[in-house]
């Protein structure tokens, strides 16, 4: 009776494989580290020098099968390229001598002072790109030559969602984490063929040690609940959740993607990038990289509609043709009375709207 009722379980989604976790002992890894358990994976869980921590996740993960060990720590330094061997060495030695199937690269470091540009020194860069971007590198490539070809096989990189933000103090650790975006986003292009997909999770403000370092928690977490929609802080448990879904079979169709998990605080606006607006002559011009579609509704309509009370205006979109071999998608308004909204030197008042719309918008080049 009791076989029977085992075998009627439900098949845990990741029961059967084996996740590689940097930065794990703690904070959002530690998070990561428990929530694949939790749907089934076996864990290799890395540290860099928080043992103790480290034995505490084990023990917590254990606890439900003591018999048959579900997890391993191994101490590890990501920049160092015997030791990423080595830590994916023990995967298959722990657990039956196959390959992983996921790597979670989440170790990463931040200057707690925050500095400027003008004052970061160069061994507080050299530190942060030394983990965040070469620790994510040599982990990269390990995964892509060792992870499991015969499905399952998952790369994960956390990068930050500062990389949207932009926020002073955050120059180099920022430049530190856009590389690994960068690498992940042609890496999952290099593993065609494999089954191996490779993603970004860009966590924004997070409760954790690493966030609330160089300030206390509680100004960190008013500060970001003044700036946040959803109205609080992000939790570690909020990161592992989105990471857990594209570890699954159920997120195999999400490839060479940056997901941003963030609340809301950081929303970029990708498909008007890069964006420029031409308001010169009577004439209202829009040129991106997007879809017809895209320019017309998020800013040829908006200025349609702010221009449409001026009787002395003619409106009329028109699509500029390109050749084929370009991308790039072109709309004009032809406004023959716009030149007369500079009279006798002044600028009316219509044209600042104009410039407020386009304002709305990251990262657009109006001239």
């Amino acid at each position: 009776m009791a076989n029977a009722d085992a075998a009627a379980q439900p098949q845990l989604p990741l029961q059967g494989r084996v996740a590689i976790v940097t930065g794990a002992s703690r904070g959002i890894g530690r998070a990561i580290a428990a929530h694949l358990a939790s749907l089934g994976a076996s864990l290799v869980i890395n540290y860099a020098s928080s043992s103790a921590q480290a034995d505490r996740l084990i023990a917590e993960l254990t606890d439900s099968s003591p018999s048959t060990p579900r997890a391993v720590a191994v101490r590890a330094d990501v920049s160092d390229p015997a030791d990423v061997k080595a830590l994916f060495d023990r995967a298959e030695e722990a657990f039956g001598g196959a390959p992983a199937h996921i790597l979670v690269a989440c170790a990463g470091v931040i200057d707690p002072s925050f500095p400027h540009l003008a004052s970061t020194t160069v061994d507080s860069f050299d530190e942060m790109y030394r983990v965040n971007t070469r620790g994510a590198f040599l982990c990269l490539r390990e995964a892509a030559n060792r992870l499991a070809r015969s499905g399952g096989g998952r790369i994960l990189a956390v990068s930050s969602s500062m990389i949207g933000q932009l926020k002073p103090g955050f120059a180099a650790y920022t430049g530190s984490k856009a590389a690994v975006e960068g690498m992940v986003r042609i890496l999952a292009k290099e593993l065609a063929g494999t089954g191996i997909t490779a993603n970004c999770v860009a966590p924004g403000p997070t409760a954790t040690d690493m966030f609330n370092s160089g300030t206390s928690e509680e100004e960190s977490s008013a500060r970001v609940v003044a700036e946040c929609p959803m109205g609080r802080m992000g939790q570690p448990g909020d990161i592992a959740a989105v990471v857990g879904f594209l570890a699954t079979d159920a997120g195999e169709w999400i490839n060479g993607q940056v997901v941003r998990v963030n609340g809301g605080i950081c929303i970029i606006m990708t498909s008007l990038n890069p964006f420029k607006v031409f308001v010169k002559e009577g004439i209202v011009s829009a040129r991106c990289r997007a879809s017809p579609n895209d320019v017309d509704q998020h800013i040829m309509k908006p200025i349609i509609n702010l221009l449409r009370g001026k009787e002395s205006i003619a409106l009329g979109p028109q699509l500029v043709e390109l050749s084929e071999a370009s991308d790039v998608v072109e709309r004009e308004c032809l406004e023959p009375g716009l030149g007369a909204l500079h009279h006798g030197g002044v600028k009316d008042p219509t044209l600042d709207g104009i410039e407020g719309i386009l304002q709305h918008h990251e990262r657009l080049e109006i001239v």
